[in-house]
C-alpha cells in the first residue's frame, strides 16, 4: 500500500426523469478532470427537478456517452488513454451570483483497490455526528454549521447515523438514533444553541463505550473545546483519554467554527483528524467562504466508502511524515500504518493548511 496523492471517484447517474417540470431555473455547471477545465455548460433546469434529473442533464450538456463510460466528452478519450476510470463528485462551488456547479472528476489512484479492500473490514463501522449546541454558537457561527449541515444530507441519506446535540452535562443527548428517518428540517429546528456548555469527549465514550470492537465514523461540528466533561475528558485534548480507551477505533472529522481557538491550538484538532484518517477544515469567525467549507470537509465525506478509506489512508500518511518532521503532535494511542513503503511524499501539501 503506497502514499501516493488521494483520489475522489464516483458515478454520476444519468436516470430519465421522474417527476413533473416545475418553475424554469438556469444552472451553470464547469468539468474539472485532473485539473483540466471544460467550458461553463449551461443546464435547463425547473425547480421539481431530482438529482437523477440533474445528473443526467449534466451528462446531455457535456456530451456523455453512456452512463458508465462517458461525462466530458472531448476528456473522455484522454482519460481512457490515461488508464483512469470516469467518475464524478457534485458540489457547489458557493458562487451564488453565477449559480455555478462544479463536478471534479479525477483518475483512479493506486490506491484506490487496496482501500476498497480496508473499506470491507469497516463494514460494521457506525456513524455519529455531534452538533455543538452551547450558547457561544449562537448566531452567525450556529448558521455555517448549518450550512455545512445541510450540504452533509445525502450522506446521512445513505449512513445510518446517530445524530447528538452537544450541550452541557444534562443537556447533552441523542436526537435522532441510526433506524430513524432524517429530515434536513428535523435537523434544522433541533440545532438551536441553547445548550449551555460543552459536553464532548465523555459524552462520545460513554455513547460507544459499548462497542469498543468496531469502527466509529465521529463527524464533529463545533467552535471550541470540552468545558464540562470531568478530567482526564475536559479540555483540548479530553480526546486523548477517549482515543486511549476506545482502542483507536474512531475516526474523527472535525468542522471548527468561530475563531475561540488560536491557530496552536487549533492546529491540535487537524492532527487529531489527520492521525485518525478524518478530514479538518477551520472557518473562523471573519470567514464566509463557504466554497472551502464544500471542498476540505464536506467533499471528502461525501465519498463512498471505498473512496473515504483512501483518504483516510492519506491523511495518516500525511500525519506521519508531519511526526518524523516534528511537525505534529505525536499521540500515544497512535497505531502505525502497517507495512509502509520507506519513501513517501515527504512534501505532500497537508490535507487543510487554513491553519
Amino acid at each position: 500500500m503506497g502514499c501516493g496523492p488521494s483520489s475522489s471517484r464516483a458515478q454520476v447517474s444519468a436516470l430519465p426523469p421522474a417527476a413533473p417540470p416545475g418553475d424554469p431555473i438556469t444552472k451553470y455547471v464547469q468539468l474539472e478532470v485532473d485539473d483540466k477545465t471544460s467550458p461553463v455548460h449551461q443546464i435547463n433546469c425547473h425547480t421539481n427537478m431530482t438529482m437523477e434529473e440533474f445528473n443526467h442533464a449534466v451528462n446531455v450538456a457535456s456530451g456523455a456517452t453512456t452512463r458508465q463510460e462517458g461525462l466530458l466528452g472531448e476528456h473522455v478519450k484522454w482519460l481512457k488513454t490515461s488508464g483512469g476510470t470516469v467518475g464524478g463528485l457534485l458540489y457547489g462551488r458557493g458562487d451564488t451570483q453565477e449559480n455555478l456547479i462544479v463536478i471534479v472528476i479525477q483518475t483512479q489512484s493506486q490506491n484506490e483497490s487496496d482501500a476498497r479492500t480496508a473499506a470491507s473490514t469497516r463494514s460494521a463501522q457506525m456513524c455519529h455526528l455531534c452538533l455543538d449546541d452551547s450558547g457561544s454558537m449562537r448566531g452567525s457561527r450556529l448558521q455555517k454549521g448549518k450550512s455545512a449541515l445541510k450540504a452533509l444530507q445525502p450522506r446521512l441519506d445513505v449512513t445510518p447515523t446517530n445524530v447528538h446535540l452537544i450541550g452541557g452535562t444534562s443537556n447533552s443527548r441523542l436526537i435522532y438514533r441510526h433506524t430513524d428517518k432524517l429530515t434536513a428540517r428535523g435537523l434544522d429546528k433541533a440545532w438551536t444553541a441553547n445548550g449551555g456548555a460543552t459536553y464532548l469527549w465523555e459524552y462520545v465514550y460513554k455513547s460507544t463505550m459499548d462497542y469498543k470492537d468496531q469502527e466509529h465514523d465521529l463527524i464533529i461540528i463545533t467552535d471550541g473545546e470540552d468545558n464540562h466533561s470531568p478530567a482526564p475528558f475536559r479540555g483540548l485534548t479530553g480526546f486523548n483519554e477517549l482515543m486511549t480507551r476506545m482502542k483507536g477505533n474512531i475516526r474523527v472529522s472535525l468542522l471548527l467554527i468561530g475563531s475561540g481557538l488560536s491557530g496552536s491550538q487549533a492546529k491540535v484538532y487537524h492532527h487529531l483528524c489527520l492521525a485518525t484518517g478524518g478530514v479538518y477544515h477551520h472557518q473562523p469567525d471573519n470567514d464566509n467562504d463557504f466554497s472551502l467549507v464544500m471542498q476540505q470537509f464536506v467533499t471528502p465525506l461525501l465519498l463512498t466508502q471505498a473512496e473515504r478509506e483512501t483518504v483516510a489512508f492519506e491523511q495518516r500518511c500525511e500525519y506521519e511524515n508531519l511526526v518524523a518532521k516534528g511537525e505534529a503532535t505525536q499521540f500515544d494511542w497512535y497505531k502505525p500504518i502497517d507495512n509502509k513503503p520507506a519513501a513517501d511524499a515527504a512534501d505532500k501539501p497537508v490535507a487543510d493548511a487554513s491553519t
